[in-house]
């Protein structure tokens, strides 16, 4: 292809205009609207017929390199395009090469190659199209890349029409539409990151109480406008949060590794009952320009979450010593496992009874068990805190899951734990008692049952119980 190329890695080479007419020169610019490239490509004698620039070229394609990595991505994932004619190959490979996703763009190898068009036809397709992110110019933008196949009406060729049209616009204000049409929204704006200003697209009436000053006005200055005269309305505990949160430092220091960012935080408008909102931020481009915030009201599943929090942590918690009951402890044992797992290593399991807690029992009646369970509870809390959980899974039974596959380290922290009790005064504001308690310890190996484990952790423990008491079994 002996032609002058220029124009970026998206936009193509004018060989031949064969547009002559005024009708059609204005057809085509109708229809190049935020056009990248449209050329023709005949597929049956694998070259260009038409290529056509629609901005003014920046820079002179013949001078990209393709970098290697395309190279080899076309020859172990779509071969057949290396079989091309040097100029449709190319231009292939260019194309490919803007595509930041790898998977993307393997996909727009196989699609768009002079095989993939022809399948395509074979299989009965006239039109194909794909929408994918791209690079151009340094930005991250969106485009739709369509491909129209049909005969030549002469000499019966196959030809595509492809087109890449940016729909960056598009994208943007459907994500807006969305957001207001799936959300009872207080308010949806635009923030310019560089102008530091907020265009406003709505505000509900009640938002307005609590932001009068933003009545009448389209746009807002993000700093002073936006978030400082609602100080006042919050909880003084939720103030600083806030501050940082609603900050553009903060904004960007938190949507830097992610493409939302959400908080919440209580509003309290004189004369209503206090509400809790939910803000949240998105970038609406991968240019990073501008970023989608929106308030919503979630104080209706604000508190049906706290319901049902409390139903799931009464559910998972033995209400005596506030450990986790037999229930809780499956489901921190599994996520303990999947951990080591996926790590391939062990984690140690304990299982701890009180000795001769029957006794206790009977000796001193059961409210004053009840302070020796706690206590005990307390003790072992404070000693697995950053090691591991715990729970109360029987009367006087108790699990310790640590994280750490190292025994030696465990038993010395049990050892520990047993002789702190063994030394400990429970009182029960009339008696006082001493007690002891034996452990039995397991090994839980990456590809170990859980409950194999607890089984010979029981088994230990009792033969500890057998042999003495207050005792620690490995």
């Amino acid at each position: 292809m002996q032609a002058n190329q220029t124009g970026d890695a998206l936009a193509g080479t004018e060989r031949v205009s064969q547009f002559d007419s005024v009708e059609e020169q204005l057809l085509l610019r109708a229809f190049v609207s935020n056009m990248v490239s449209l050329y023709y490509v005949d597929l049956t004698k694998d070259e260009f017929i038409y290529l056509k620039n629609i901005e003014q070229p920046q820079t002179d394609i013949s001078t990209l390199a393709i970098p290697p990595e395309i190279w080899q991505e076309a020859e172990t994932f779509a071969p057949e395009l290396l079989q091309q004619r040097r100029e449709t190959m190319e231009a292939a490979l260019k194309l490919a090469s803007c595509v930041p996703d790898r998977a993307k763009r393997l996909e727009c190898m196989k699609c768009f190659s002079v095989q993939g068009l022809k399948d395509a036809y074979e299989k009965g397709s006239l039109h194909l199209m794909q929408e994918l992110q791209v690079r151009r110019d340094g930005r991250i933008i969106w485009v739709v890349i369509q491909a129209e196949l049909f005969p030549h009406p002469y000499t019966g060729n196959l030809l595509a029409f492809l087109y890449i049209r940016d729909i960056s616009a598009q994208k943007k204000n459907e994500r807006i539409m969305n957001v207001l049409m799936n959300r009872g929204c207080d308010y949806v704006g635009v923030i310019d990151v560089k102008k530091r200003t907020m265009t406003l697209q709505f505000v509900s009436d009640m938002i307005l109480m609590a932001a009068p000053h933003w009545a009448g006005r389209k746009e807002i200055l993000f700093d002073d406008d936006m978030f400082k005269p609602l100080q006042q309305l919050l909880p003084e505990a939720d103030r600083e949060k806030m501050t940082r949160s609603t900050s553009m430092e903060g904004i960007l220091d938190e949507l830097r590794d992610s493409d939302m960012f959400t908080t919440t935080f209580m509003l309290c408008i004189p004369g209503k009952k206090p509400m809790r909102k939910q803000l949240q931020y998105y970038w609406v481009d991968d240019s990073h320009e501008e970023i989608l915030v929106v308030q919503s009201d979630i104080t209706v599943a604000y508190e049906k979450e706290l319901v049902n929090e409390k139903l799931r942590r009464e559910a998972s918690t033995d209400p005596l010593t506030g450990m986790l009951n037999r229930r809780g402890l499956r489901g921190e044992l599994d996520a303990i496992a999947h951990e080591a797992r996926s790590k391939g290593r062990s984690f140690v399991l304990a299982m701890g009874d009180i000795d001769y807690f029957k006794r206790i029992n009977d000796t001193y009646g059961h409210d004053a068990g009840d302070e020796v369970l706690k206590k005990i509870a307390t003790m072992m809390t404070a000693m697995m805190r950053g090691k591991g959980v715990t729970a109360r899974v029987g009367g006087e039974e108790f699990v310790l899951a640590f994280h750490t596959s190292a025994v030696a380290q465990v038993c010395e922290w049990i050892d520990t734990l047993r002789m702190s009790i063994e030394n400990t005064e429970i009182t029960d504001g009339e008696n006082r008692i001493h007690v002891t308690m034996t452990f039995g310890i397991a090994v839980v190996g990456p590809f170990d049952e859980i409950h194999e484990a607890m089984e010979e952790a029981d088994s230990k423990l009792y033969y500890g119980k057998n042999h003495g008491r207050n005792q620690v079994v490995t």
